[in-house]
């Protein structure tokens, strides 16, 4: 039931970032309105750059997946730091920039991550 859980949650996050990515990278100018930020050439450079670092997330999000559904302890691992990495993200954007949008949606859906995986995680054997 966890493993399940955790997948759902994994491909609810991959689609969530892939949406960011491709905003980022083909729509930066209404990305950059959605967020309300300044759209001039230094912010496009940002998000410009935010969507290549998306990408690779979203790659590691579909390495997770995928060592998940083959039970490969690694899936579990790519989970955790993709899952830490969020909740570090959700806090960090509250504390420094005061939005608590996405303390709520980044840090809980690391910590629903988390708690999924560490739920689920295949035991080592040897």
């Amino acid at each position: 039931m966890a493993k399940k859980l955790l997948l759902a949650l994994l491909w609810l996050a991959l689609g969530i970032e892939v949406v960011l990515t491709i905003g980022a990278l083909f729509l930066p100018e209404k990305t950059l309105l959605q967020f309300r930020l300044a759209v001039n050439p230094d912010s496009f450079f940002m998000i410009h750059l935010t969507g290549w670092f998306l990408l690779v997330i979203d790659a590691l999000i579909v390495a997770s997946i995928r060592g998940v559904m083959k039970n490969d302890l690694l899936g579990w691992k790519i989970a955790n730091l993709v899952s830490i990495w969020w909740v570090a993200l959700g806090i960090s954007i509250y504390v420094f920039c005061g939005r608590p949008d996405n303390l709520g949606l980044d840090s809980a859906k690391g910590v629903l991550i988390l708690i999924c995986g560490y739920l689920s995680k295949p035991q080592k054997r040897g």
